[in-house]
């Protein structure tokens, strides 16, 4: 247990980290903090005291107690043995100056995220600036972060995700969490999300300090015939049996960049002026195709855990066989609207495996000149 001295015009208080006050070596009360930030010492009498204090983290993540001459009163994290420990709950930072005791404060202040993946707190319009990384494997908002001698430490936000693809077609990630007066805030992340093809789930990624971190979005991946690419985050529950992460929908405007009907596929995710930009998002998987009357759909299979087992999904898009080259060749002519480039793949392009799917297909050059019945054994 440590202790720190508090002045109040020629009143003395002297108070421990376990909560409670002594006034000239008798017990007088107790002490918590006030929504401004200041100490509030409490008499058994029901007498109030406001002083008025400075909180900061210093350069080792360390949580500090200052007077308002800047003069060092607690460090929080100097005594051996003793660790705090801390928590957010909307927006509010729940300090235990022991981990092991019940005692605990509150302090408010405003929330960032800087360029450099630090989290920043002002207090008081003191800023402070914590060095750790957001990094977790269930969509969680969790921020890790180690004070001078190791001890690890690390605050969950609860609230939910949301996606915006910026002028130059990048796609961006933030988090929204509420505040304690019902308003919102967000932490607008610095780098692109991605998706992991090993996966096939969005992941925020990026280096810090020479280590790769990562939020893994848990959610089912899906891409519509016009090449919007959708992704529902799962809903994620506390330990306590509330809900860290809600659910939410995002959907990202791509444009196809294969070539062929081969290999993984990919995309180039579109600009605010609906041309494509540079940000690839490829996902692993395999071409197929499924015939229809005289139509044929190619379409892109893939897998995904859900649950603990692999779901797989198909995604359709509309093609047909048609008569070109003056009339002597068959092409797969793949078109799509609003801007994205007809994909026209030569039958010798298509890479045949094992037959699975006997069909008979006719054939018209358009002007009713010729025909060609052609029989199919297919799959990409």
């Amino acid at each position: 247990m440590a202790t720190f001295t508090l002045k109040k015009d020629t009143t003395t208080f002297d108070c421990d980290t376990l909560g409670k006050v002594k006034k000239a070596g008798a017990d007088f009360g107790s002490w918590s903090t006030s929504k401004d930030n200041k100490i509030i010492i409490k008499g058994k009498d029901g007498t109030q005291t406001p002083i008025d204090v400075v909180w900061k983290f210093n350069n080792f993540n360390e949580l500090c107690l200052l007077d308002t001459a800047n003069k060092s009163l607690l460090n929080f994290h100097s005594t051996t043995n003793v660790v705090p420990f801390f928590a957010a709950n909307k927006g509010v930072l729940q300090v235990f100056a022991d981990e092991n005791e019940d005692f605990s404060f509150e302090l408010r202040g405003e929330w960032d995220m800087t360029d450099s993946h630090d989290l920043s707190v002002t207090i008081n319009n003191l800023k402070s600036v914590i060095d750790g990384y957001v990094d977790d494997p269930e969509s969680r908002f969790s921020y890790h972060f180690f004070d001078k001698v190791k001890n690890p430490f690390n605050l969950v936000f609860i609230g939910e995700w949301k996606q915006t693809t910026d002028d130059k077609g990048t796609p961006e990630l933030s988090f929204k969490y509420l505040r304690e007066d019902g308003s919102s805030d967000e932490f607008l992340l610095p780098e692109a999300i991605t998706i992991d093809r090993g996966l096939n789930q969005f992941v925020y990624q990026y280096n810090k300090k020479n280590k790769t971190r990562r939020i893994r979005l848990v959610g089912l991946l899906n891409v519509t015939p016009d090449f919007r690419i959708t992704y529902s985050i799962d809903r994620q529950e506390s330990e306590e049996g509330g809900e860290d992460v809600k659910s939410t929908q995002f959907e990202i405007k791509a444009v196809l960049s294969n070539s062929k009907f081969e290999g993984e596929i990919e995309f180039l995710v579109k600009k605010a002026d609906g041309k494509a930009g540079k940000n690839v998002l490829g996902i692993r998987g395999s071409f197929t195709a499924r015939p229809g009357g005289n139509l044929i759909k190619v379409g892109f299979e893939f897998a995904q855990e859900r649950e603990g087992a692999m779901k797989k999904t198909t995604v359709l898009f509309n093609g047909s066989l048609t008569l070109k080259n003056n009339l002597t060749e068959v092409q797969w002519e793949f078109g799509i609207n609003d801007n994205v480039k007809t994909l026209v793949v030569t039958i010798s392009d298509v890479k045949l495996k094992s037959v699975t799917i006997d069909s008979k297909f006719i054939l018209k050059s358009g002007n009713g000149d010729r025909e060609v019945t052609i029989l199919l054994g297919f799959k990409f």
